[in-house]
């Protein structure tokens, strides 16, 4: 078992995303009062081990962002848990350690790091 460190409502309101301690990114269906886990849906290729990294869905809930320990931003297709690209978004290295989809513009994403920088991606 690992810890889930943070969380992120996917945009439909029937899955819960938990960043996991794995360097993983897990989806938990939310359907009344039970909570089950889906094994096929994990996003994989970034590091978060010992850090409590952030993620969020884009508001139309077809990708899914998170930051990572080495400074990047990465995201994933949510329907077929595949990296789609990943950007480095402290070339210094630092972490990333909040990521978080523009509700207004969505093709903009920002992010925030250990160093205290806040960013915005278009």
């Amino acid at each position: 078992m690992f810890a889930l460190t943070k969380s992120a409502q996917h945009p439909n309101g029937k899955y819960v995303l938990y960043q996991c301690s794995d360097n993983s990114i897990v989806a938990y269906s939310c359907s009344g009062d039970k909570f089950r886990q889906h094994r096929k849906k994990a996003w994989r290729g970034h590091n978060t081990a010992g850090s409590a990294i952030g993620l969020t869905c884009s508001p139309d809930g077809q990708f899914v962002a998170s930051g990572d320990t080495s400074g990047s931003v990465c995201f994933w297709d949510f329907k077929t848990c595949k990296l789609y690209s990943k950007l480095t978004a402290d070339s210094a290295g630092g972490i990333i350690n909040c990521v978080a989809w523009s509700e207004q513009e969505t093709s903009k994403v920002f992010t925030a790091g250990a160093k205290g920088e806040i960013k915005l991606w278009d």
